[in-house]
């Protein structure tokens, strides 16, 4: 029952941040890579804006504060 509830928090705060990162930002790509018996995907953080991953986290915690 901990669990439930533990996962239904975790699975909200994930989506309020979602929701707060995309006010600003734009979503990326996911794109496959075939190999011979491997299929392997690729998030696109390149294609941002500003080139990188590291600013959704940073731009969440600040807009907590």
């Amino acid at each position: 029952m901990e669990s439930e509830s533990l996962t239904r928090s975790l699975r909200q705060e994930i989506m309020l941040a979602r929701r707060r990162i995309y006010e600003v930002g734009q979503a990326t790509p996911l794109e496959s890579i075939e190999l011979e018996d491997l299929t392997i995907f690729v998030k696109r953080e390149d294609l941002s804006p500003i080139h990188a991953y590291k600013w959704r986290g940073a731009y969440n915690r600040m807009a907590q504060l």
